[in-house]
């Protein structure tokens, strides 16, 4: 039995941006086909949120500008997999050439999603591959702004072995830079 639940990791009012567009969390043994005017518009969408790979594989083979294709909200087959953990597929697509640093429509690129979801494996993997930190989202966040939200300071730590000593002053649309970066940089 399959079960699809609607969820929102970084969608919804409190960061401004109205209601959440609809992704899913598939659970189960069978798998999530994609439907039409759903936010997985596409084969490729559905397969990295499936953790199909050799699906995601064939199609990026098929058609090389899959890699990066954007849903309706901007979101590429890269963000999917950090929404749904699916870390072989990302690195099947990242060794294909997807964007790492691409955004969506809101500015949010798959390392604001891994921050935000407090998920290590995604962020030390978007951050060998060269993911901007240091990229706003329309809030002004910036990874490391999303990573203060987490009572576990390993991504925070993480974050800050990227980072040169003055580069912490990033601030937020509220001049806001998380306290818990200053306590853990002077540490």
């Amino acid at each position: 039995m399959c079960r699809v639940e609607p969820f929102a990791p970084m969608w919804g009012s409190s960061f401004g941006f109205g209601a959440a567009p609809s992704a899913f969390r598939v659970s189960g043994s069978e798998k999530f086909s994609p439907l039409t005017g759903s936010s997985l518009a596409s084969e490729v969408h559905a397969a990295a949120v499936n953790g199909d790979k050799s699906t995601l594989l064939k199609l990026i083979a098929g058609n090389t500008e899959l890699k990066d294709k954007e849903d309706q909200f901007g979101r590429t087959p890269l963000m999917y997999c950090v929404l749904a953990d699916r870390v072989d597929c990302a690195e099947a697509l990242l060794k294909a050439g997807a964007d790492v640093n691409r955004a969506d429509r809101s500015r949010r690129t798959a390392l604001h999603l891994a921050a935000q979801k407090g998920n290590y494996r995604f962020m030390k993997l978007l951050l060998a591959r060269r993911g901007n930190w240091m990229q706003k989202d329309l809030e002004g966040m910036t990874p490391l702004h999303l990573t203060t939200r987490h009572k576990s300071p390993k991504c925070l730590a993480l974050l800050l072995k990227h980072m040169a000593p003055g580069e912490v002053d990033t601030q937020d649309k509220n001049k806001a830079i998380g306290r818990e970066v200053d306590c853990e940089r002077s540490q």
